[in-house]
């Protein structure tokens, strides 16, 4: 029961001295810096990215029971809008007319 209790203890100075640590750091940073605004915002951008990681796609998802790849998908998501206007019956443009 005294380990456990050491160890919370240990674990909540630790915690409590890592997050002063790096509140020193970035206010260091921010104090050092020509523009504190722009410092700030990379700060920010850092944490967020540790926190969350927006790049990772998954390698298959399903949608109404059918996996999709994203590769594939984005592949012909991308070749549906680039090939569109040769699909479309385009007019003469001097006739002032729509599509």
């Amino acid at each position: 029961m005294k380990l456990k209790f050491h160890s919370n203890r240990y674990c909540d100075f630790f915690t409590k001295s890592n997050q002063t640590g790096k509140k020193l750091h970035y206010n260091r940073l921010i104090d050092v810096s020509d523009n504190q605004m722009k410092t700030t915002w990379n700060i920010i951008k850092n944490v967020r990215q540790k926190l969350h990681n927006s790049d990772h796609m998954p390698p298959s998802f399903k949608t109404d029971n059918v996996e999709v790849l994203p590769d594939k998908a984005s592949g012909a998501f991308n070749s549906h809008f680039l090939n569109i206007t040769e699909s479309l019956n385009i007019q003469n443009v001097k006739d002032n007319s729509p599509i």
